[in-house]
């Protein structure tokens, strides 16, 4: 990690009283403030499985066919 970025580990309990492990990686910006840029649950990364969904479309489909289904599809968070 850089000078920019930090995680900030928390514990989130689930509704049956189970605790799991968050972390948010955030980053400083140069005007002070901090954006979330990705998080993890447990170790599973969202920008590292969106990265491999990515990657897999365009093996499959090629750029555009990412880029069509970007474009036709609502975030999924």
């Amino acid at each position: 990690m850089g000078d920019n970025d930090a995680i900030v580990r928390t514990n989130i309990a689930g509704p049956d009283g189970t605790s799991y492990v968050v972390d948010f990686r955030v980053e400083l910006y140069a005007d002070g403030s901090f954006q979330v840029i990705d998080v993890a649950v447990e170790g599973l990364s969202m920008l590292k499985t969106q990265r491999d969904e990515f990657s897999a479309v365009i093996q499959r489909d090629g750029i555009d066919g990412l880029i069509s289904r970007r474009s036709t599809s609502a975030p999924r968070w």
